[in-house]
C-alpha cells in the first residue's frame, strides 16, 4: 500500500508527487499520456508569474509561497525553471489589470512602478500601449518555462523514490475510511490517500460531486520578430495587456518560433477534453493578429504557428483546493481556469500538507468547495 496515488501528473500533480516523496512518502503516480505530454493544460513553452495579482489579493500569500518553492526547484535543475524579467501591465485605471495590480501590491507591499504610456514605449520599444492607457511594471513578474517544471518535478519525486506511471488510464476510484482502491486500465492499487490532479479530466474523475467545471479549447500563437526589441537579452519583459477587444498577453522571445502572444478567455467548450481539434485556422489568430498589429512593433503578424490546450474553468475562474466532503483522505486540485500554472509549486506544497498532516497552514480556505455548495 502506498502512502498517496497522485491521479494526473501535468502541472499540479507532478508538484505533488514531488513534494509527497521529498516528505518520505511512498508515492505512486499515474499518469494517461506519456510524461510531459502536450494533451491538457501544461504545455507550450511558457506561462507567466507576478505577485501583485489583480485576480484578488488573497492570492498573493500563495504567490509568495510559490516563489519560494520556484526557486528551491531552479536550484536542483540543469534547466531554465523560470526569469523574473519583468511584467508591463496596460489598460485603463477601472480596468481589473490596472485598479486590482494597484490594491493587490498596496495591501501587501509589493513593488510596482507606474508608468505612462509614452515612458514605456521609450523603455520598452517592442510595445505600444494606447496613450491614454494607465501602465504599470511589476518587477517581480516573468515567466515560467513550462514543460521544464513539470519535468524538473517529476525528476525529483522520482529521485525521491516516487514510482511514475504513464500511459495508463484510470478507469474509476473508491475510498474508504482506512485507504483508497484506484481501478486503471492496467490494474488496481491502494493508498492511504488519494490527490487528484486531473486536469480538464477532473469533472469526470469527480462526477459523484457534479463539479461545475466546463473544459475549453484556447488558442496562442508565435510570430516572428522582425527586430530585437523582444529579446529577453535586450530586456524585453512579459506583457499583458487590456484593451477594447479583449485581454492579451505575451512573452519575450524564448524559441525560433517568436514572440508568443495568447487572448486571455475561455475558447469553445468541449465535451471530450480528449478530443481536441489541433489544427489552428486563421479565424482561431485573428483576434490575436490585431492586437500584435496594433500593439506590438517589430513583429511580422502576417505569419504565426499556432497551438492548442486546454482552459479548465470554475464559474468565478478561482481555483478549488479542499478535501473531498466525503472522503477524508481524498484531496482536489481543479479548475485552474487559465490562471493556475504559477501557483503550481506551491500547491504541490499544499496538497502534500493535506496528505501527509491532514490540515495545511496554507491561506487556501477561499478555494474551498464550499462556494459551490447550496
Amino acid at each position: 500500500m502506498y502512502d498517496a496515488i497522485v491521479l494526473g501528473l501535468g502541472g499540479m500533480g507532478s508538484a505533488a508527487a514531488y513534494h509527497l516523496a521529498r516528505r518520505g512518502q511512498s508515492v505512486l503516480g499515474l499518469e494517461q499520456y506519456p510524461l510531459v505530454h502536450a494533451q491538457g493544460s501544461s504545455h507550450g513553452q511558457s506561462r507567466i508569474i507576478r505577485q501583485a495579482y489583480f485576480e484578488h489579493p488573497d492570492y498573493v500569500p500563495l504567490l509568495k509561497l510559490a516563489y519560494a518553492h520556484w526557486e528551491a526547484l531552479a536550484g536542483g535543475s540543469s534547466e531554465e525553471i523560470w526569469n523574473l524579467c519583468g511584467i508591463v501591465l496596460a489598460g485603463r485605471d477601472e480596468d481589473a489589470v490596472i485598479a486590482g495590480t494597484r490594491r493587490a501590491a498596496a495591501e501587501h507591499g509589493l513593488p510596482l512602478e507606474e508608468l505612462d504610456a509614452d515612458a514605456a514605449a521609450a523603455r520598452y520599444p517592442g510595445l505600444q500601449p494606447d496613450p491614454d492607457m494607465a501602465v504599470l511594471f511589476d518587477p517581480l513578474g516573468g515567466y515560467l518555462r513550462v514543460e521544464h517544471c513539470v519535468r524538473a518535478h517529476l525528476d525529483g519525486a522520482r529521485a525521491a523514490g516516487a514510482v511514475l506511471r504513464d500511459r495508463e488510464a484510470v478507469l474509476s476510484w473508491e475510498a474508504s475510511d482506512n485507504e483508497v482502491r484506484v481501478f486503471t486500465n492496467l490494474g488496481q492499487y491502494t493508498a492511504r490517500n488519494l490527490v487528484i490532479a486531473a486536469g480538464p479530466w477532473a469533472g469526470e474523475m469527480l462526477s459523484d460531486l457534479g463539479l461545475p467545471l466546463s473544459a475549453h479549447r484556447v488558442v496562442t500563437a508565435w510570430f516572428p520578430e522582425a527586430s530585437p526589441a523582444h529579446q529577453r537579452d535586450a530586456g524585453a519583459p512579459v506583457f499583458a495587456m487590456q484593451t477594447e477587444h479583449g485581454f492579451f498577453y505575451g512573452f519575450p522571445q524564448l524559441d525560433e518560433r517568436g514572440v508568443k502572444v495568447a487572448e486571455h478567455r475561455a475558447g469553445d467548450l468541449l465535451s471530450d477534453p480528449a478530443r481536441v481539434d489541433r489544427a489552428i485556422t486563421e479565424d482561431d489568430v485573428r483576434a490575436i493578429r490585431r492586437f500584435s498589429e496594433g500593439y506590438l512593433h517589430g513583429v511580422d503578424a502576417g505569419n504565426w504557428t499556432g497551438n492548442a490546450c486546454i482552459y479548465t474553468m470554475t464559474p468565478d475562474s478561482d481555483f478549488i483546493v479542499d478535501r473531498h466532503p466525503n472522503h477524508a483522505n481524498v484531496f482536489i486540485a481543479a479548475g485552474f481556469s487559465g490562471h493556475g500554472f504559477k501557483f503550481a509549486a506551491a500547491i504541490g506544497s499544499i496538497l502534500a500538507d493535506f496528505c501527509a498532516r491532514g490540515a495545511t497552514e496554507a491561506p487556501v480556505g477561499f478555494l474551498s468547495l464550499d462556494r459551490f455548495r447550496t
